[in-house]
């Protein structure tokens, strides 16, 4: 087993890309997906739609690769896409993208209590989306999308990476969800447990094996936010390098040697 196989979820389509254990591209495939629909002027998506394509993207990976010799899999997504889910991984509702826009009510009670230096603040907070996402009957976890494309093919729907989870409030520093959260009357057992990117998560489970191919003891990786795969894919390991990514979006990634946020020279 000497391939790996990297799948972004994007606004516009799923992709897949092999590589063998030297970083060389053995085949890649992409599927399309509709846009985002917009529904009483908020964004939203059915997850459906994304395994569906992703299903689409494997079949035509599974052509040029051997996936009996895929070793490990990972899996990006839109930063800030989360979903409501049941105890089996089932959808509950449409999934809130990452664009989408709170409510104005739930968007102040974050910035009530949330500090300043946490992504989780402004109108497209996830947080503040899963404040509203939290009263649908039956909900017992809200995830994101790399976390849910990532439990097809584990069968784990309760754990998440660190980038993905940092526009929901997690600490990168502290490595925890803070206890301010629960501030802002979000009932944080809904959270999914957090690992940092590349972790070990899982192994293909039975149904995924029998429908995408892969082999049963492959390795399942805690993945990353579409942006930062971007800024990862380029190789930029000095300080002070950045990375510009335009797609639906225009994502801009600087690597940093502190943690602190620069000084705004307006102030």
């Amino acid at each position: 087993m000497d391939i790996a196989v990297g799948i972004d979820i994007g606004t516009s389509g799923v992709r897949a890309v092999a590589m063998d254990h030297n970083g060389v591209t053995i085949a890649k495939t992409e599927a399309p997906v509709p846009a985002p629909i917009r529904i009483d002027g908020h964004l939203r998506q059915d997850a459906r739609i994304w395994l569906a394509a992703l299903s689409e993207t494997l079949k035509q990976l599974g052509i040029a690769v051997d996936f009996h010799r895929v070793a490990a899999i990972a899996v990006d997504g839109t930063s800030g896409t989360i979903l409501p889910i049941d105890a089996a991984g089932s959808p509950l509702a449409l999934a809130s993208m990452y664009n989408d826009t709170a409510q104005d009510g739930d968007i102040a009670t974050v910035a009530a209590v949330a500090p300043q230096d946490t992504a989780a603040r402004g109108a497209s907070s996830p947080l503040a989306r899963a404040l509203a996402m939290q009263e649908i009957p039956g909900i017992k976890r809200i995830v994101h999308q790399a976390d849910w494309i990532a439990g097809q093919l584990c069968g784990e729907f309760t754990i998440s990476d660190e980038n993905n989870s940092l526009k929901t409030g997690y600490d990168p520093l502290q490595r925890r969800w803070p206890e301010w959260i629960a501030g802002c009357g979000l009932d944080t057992a809904l959270l999914p447990r957090v690992v940092p990117a590349g972790r070990l998560i899982g192994s293909v489970s039975s149904s995924a094996s029998a429908r995408f191919g892969f082999a049963p003891d492959s390795s399942i990786i805690a993945g990353t936010t579409d942006g930062c795969a971007a800024f990862l894919a380029t190789g930029a390991d000095k300080t002070g390098a950045g990375v510009t990514s335009l797609g639906t979006t225009l994502t801009i990634k600087l690597l940093s040697a502190t943690t602190a946020r620069p000084k705004d020279p307006r102030r």
